[in-house]
């Protein structure tokens, strides 16, 4: 069996169903990770990444959905980021690997089971406005066409930050959306 113990985490990477996750180490993982594999004009991270989305599920109306649209990265900071092109060549089994991690984190953060199709929609109008401000403008072209709704995304899109704003960002998002004191 392949274990961690982390500070507060403890972490399976073949037994899902055993993990304790630590909303403090998810936070400091994810701001730790660059979003886009790195090929991006300035550090951008996931944590970063995470609370553009659940802002934005926030500001349209669905504030439900923002735990998810927190949350719906948190299997990477132990499994790390890979882009979504390489998830679909790799097959099946680090999606179904992931989807377990992200089944333990639903019910220990007591999430709905399934991510909701508002957060997946959500995530992807953020991805393709983080391409447009963050990525080379050709990369951006030619997979997110420009709309009125991306211009409206980017608007509201706060600029990149270090890695240590970016956790603290999260759990102040984690402690406002949870409602808990950290």
């Amino acid at each position: 069996m392949h274990s961690y113990t982390l500070g507060c985490s403890i972490f399976h990477y073949d037994k899902p169903e055993w993990n304790y996750w630590d909303i403090r180490e998810i936070a400091h993982a994810l701001s730790q990770i660059c979003h886009f594999a790195g090929q991006i004009k300035r550090f951008y991270s996931v944590a970063q990444h995470s609370c553009e989305v659940a802002a934005m599920l926030i500001h349209v109306g669905e504030p439900e959905a923002a735990a998810w649209g927190l949350m719906h990265d948190a299997a990477e900071s132990m499994l790390g980021d890979m882009v979504s092109p390489v998830k679909r060549l790799v097959g099946a089994e680090y999606r179904c690997l992931e989807k377990a991690h992200l089944a333990q984190i639903a019910k220990q953060f007591d999430l709905p089971a399934e991510i909701p199709a508002i957060v997946k929609q959500m995530d992807q109008r953020v991805v393709a406005a983080e391409a447009h401000l963050w990525c080379h403008p050709e990369f951006a072209r030619q997979r997110f066409p420009l709309s009125a709704e991306m211009k409206e995304v980017m608007r509201l899109m706060r600029p990149p930050v270090p890695p240590s704003q970016a956790r603290d960002m999260f759990l102040t998002h984690y402690s406002e959306i949870f409602q808990v004191a950290l």
